[in-house]
C-alpha cells in the first residue's frame, strides 16, 4: 500500500492511501486527547452522538439523511474508542467513487463540505451553548446505549474486570463515558469541549480511494483547524503499563442470571514496537482466539465444562482477556484447567500442526480485511496513530516467522493479573 502523507499543520495530518480497487471513497478524521478524566471522556461521547445528527445547516437527523440522499447515498456515522491513554472521536464518510455514478470532482468536494459542516459548525442555541433539545435527546440515545450494555452480562463483567485492572479512572470504563457524568454534562459544558477538541487534539486525516491526494491537501488545509500547535498537556502516548500488577479474584452474584461469566485478564509483558507483538498474536489465537484453540478444544469441547469460551488480545494494555459463559458450579474448575492450558503452552505441549493452522488462519483473516474498505482504513489509521507502520506483506512475513520457541517463552512470561466471576444469585 502506497501513500502519500501531507502536514497541515503540528496538530493535524493528512494520509491519502490511492486506491482504485473500490467502487467509494472512505473519509476518517480522527481526534485524539488525553483521557485526562472520566467527565472529558464523557463530554466527549456525548458529543460525538450530538454531531452525528445536527449541524448549524442541517439541523437535525432528518435533515442530515436529506442531505446524503442528495449526495447519492453517501453515508455518515461518528464513532468514539480508547487506545492507551488516548480518547478518540472519529468522524467518518463513505461515498461512491465520482466517476461510478457520473459526476465530478465536485462531487467530492461537496461530501467534503458537508462534513466539514457537521465537525465545526455545531447547532448553537447561543454563541457558546450546543442546542439544547439535540443534546437532551442525544444523551438519552446515549444513556440507553449504556444501559443496554450494562443488562448484557458479558459486557458487564468485562467492564468490572476493566475497572480493577485499569488504575487509571478516566480509562475505567468505555469510550462511551459513565452514566453519571453523561446526565449532568450541560450544553455550556458541551461546546468547550468541541471547542477544545477542535483547537488542542492531535487530528489524523486518512483518505481510501481513487482520488487526487494533492487536491484533497489543498481542500483540509483550508479548514478552520484552530491551533497550530499541539496543547502543551496533550500525551500522546499509546502504550500503557501495568507491570507492576499482582493476581486479584473478585466474585459477585446478580439476580436473574441462570449461567456465570468468567473474566481474566493475563499480562503479557512485551515490547508493543518489537516482533513481539505477532507472537502475542499468534499465541491469543492458539490460546482461545479461534474454534481450533487449546481453551476451545480442550475445555469446551472436549469436557464440555463451558458454553462459550474465548481469549482476545489488546496491545495498547498488553492484555489477554479471557471470557468464559458455564455454569456457576464449574468456575473454580475452568480457572484452573485455563492456567493449565497457559501452561501446556509454556512447555510446548502443542502441535506444530495447530501452530501452521493459526499462522494461515490469521493471514486469511488479515489478507481479507484488505478487501473491505472500512477495515483497511482502520487498519491504515491505526498504524498512523501508533507508529507501527508496516506493509501487508511484511506482515505476513513476521506472522509465518513466528516460531514454537517464541510461542512457548511468551506463554512462560505471561501471568494472570486480575479475575472477575460473575455469578447467579443463590436463592
Amino acid at each position: 500500500m502506497k501513500t502519500k502523507s501531507y502536514q497541515i499543520n503540528q496538530r493535524v495530518k493528512l494520509v491519502v492511501v490511492p486506491n482504485c480497487q473500490f467502487k467509494t471513497v472512505q473519509l476518517a478524521i480522527n481526534f485524539a486527547s488525553t483521557a485526562s478524566s472520566p467527565q472529558i471522556v464523557s463530554e466527549r461521547a456525548l458529543l460525538s452522538y450530538v454531531q452525528a445528527v445536527s449541524s448549524s445547516k442541517y439541523i437535525n437527523q432528518q435533515a442530515v439523511a436529506r442531505q446524503l440522499i442528495s449526495l447519492s447515498g453517501s453515508q455518515y456515522q461518528t464513532d468514539v474508542q480508547l487506545f492507551g491513554n488516548q480518547h478518540q472521536v472519529r468522524f467518518l464518510l463513505q461515498c461512491p467513487n465520482p466517476q461510478y455514478i457520473n459526476q465530478n470532482s465536485d462531487y467530492l468536494e461537496a461530501n467534503l463540505a458537508f462534513m466539514k459542516s457537521m465537525i465545526f459548525e455545531p447547532l448553537l442555541d447561543s454563541v457558546s451553548s450546543f442546542n439544547a433539545d439535540v443534546v437532551s435527546q442525544e444523551r438519552q440515545s446515549l444513556l440507553n446505549e449504556l444501559l443496554s450494555l450494562a443488562d448484557d452480562k458479558v459486557d458487564f463483567a468485562l467492564a468490572q474486570l476493566r475497572q480493577l485492572t485499569i488504575p487509571v479512572p478516566a480509562l475505567q470504563s468505555s469510550a462511551l463515558g459513565k452514566v453519571e457524568e453523561i446526565q449532568t454534562v450541560s450544553s455550556q459544558q458541551l461546546y468547550q469541549s468541541h471547542q477544545r477538541m477542535i483547537h488542542h487534539d492531535q487530528v489524523t486525516i486518512t483518505v481510501l480511494g481513487d482520488v487526487d491526494a494533492d487536491q484533497l491537501f489543498k481542500t483540509f488545509s483550508q479548514w478552520p483547524w484552530g491551533d497550530a500547535e499541539l496543547a502543551t498537556q496533550t500525551d500522546q502516548s499509546s502504550f500503557m503499563d501495568l507491570s507492576q500488577q499482582e493476581l486479584s479474584i473478585k466474585n459477585e452474584s446478580r439476580p436473574q442470571m441462570e449461567q456465570a461469566v468468567l473474566t481474566k485478564n493475563y499480562l503479557l509483558p512485551i515490547n508493543p514496537s518489537s516482533d513481539q507483538r505477532f507472537t502475542a498474536m499468534v499465541l491469543n489465537t492458539m490460546f482461545g482466539g479461534a474454534p481450533i484453540s487449546k481453551l476451545f478444544m480442550n475445555i469446551r469441547e472436549k469436557h464440555s465444562l463451558c458454553y462459550s469460551i474465548v481469549s482476545r488480545w489488546q496491545l495498547d494494555w498488553r492484555l489477554l482477556t479471557v471470557i468464559v459463559g458455564l455454569g456457576a458450579d464449574t468456575v473454580d474448575q475452568v480457572s484452573n484447567m485455563i492456567e493449565l492450558e497457559r501452561q501446556a503452552l509454556a512447555t510446548g505441549d502443542f502441535s506444530d500442526q495447530l501452530l501452521a493452522d493459526v499462522r494461515a488462519m490469521l493471514i486469511n483473516d488479515y489478507l481479507s480485511q484488505l478487501d473491505v474498505p472500512m477495515s483497511l482504513l482502520s487498519m491504515i489509521l491505526r498504524q498512523e496513530m501508533t507508529q507501527l507502520k508496516i506493509t501487508p506483506q511484511e506482515w505476513i512475513a513476521k506472522i509465518k516467522a513466528v516460531q514454537r520457541d517464541d510461542i512457548q517463552s511468551l506463554a512462560q512470561q505471561m501471568r494472570a493479573i486480575y479475575q472477575y466471576n460473575l455469578l447467579p444469585e443463590e436463592l
